[in-house]
């Protein structure tokens, strides 16, 4: 339910994420934001805790419903590739798999 500014209290998530500040998606760059722009939205839609490390296909549909360019998808999956937190998480769910196959035990 949309609810005017001042009486939006209790603001949802989307609410707070603001997109490279000064940039506005008209269609005519079709080069889309300079980099230090695309740097800005990548660290907003993916470090934040709003982003959440969410992963490059959640991160891009979370994306497109506030800007778009050329290459976007695989700009942003370079980004995510270069992640530390992405590559740590990885790193834990990968052994967490691995040690769970090979757990042997008495069944309960």
């Amino acid at each position: 339910m949309y609810k005017k500014g001042s009486n939006n209290i209790n603001a949802d998530a989307l609410s707070r994420v603001h997109v490279a500040e000064g940039y506005t998606d008209n269609h005519e760059n079709k080069l889309g934001p300079r980099k230090e722009e695309k740097q800005t939205i990548f660290q907003e839609m993916h470090d934040t805790p709003v982003g959440g490390h969410l992963g490059i296909n959640r991160t891009y549909d979370r994306m497109k419903l506030f800007t778009t360019w050329p290459i976007m998808k695989q700009e942003l999956e370079e980004y995510i590739r270069q992640c530390e937190t992405c590559k740590k998480n990885e790193i834990t769910q990968n052994k967490t798999k691995i040690s769970s196959m090979f757990h042997f035990g008495r069944p309960k």
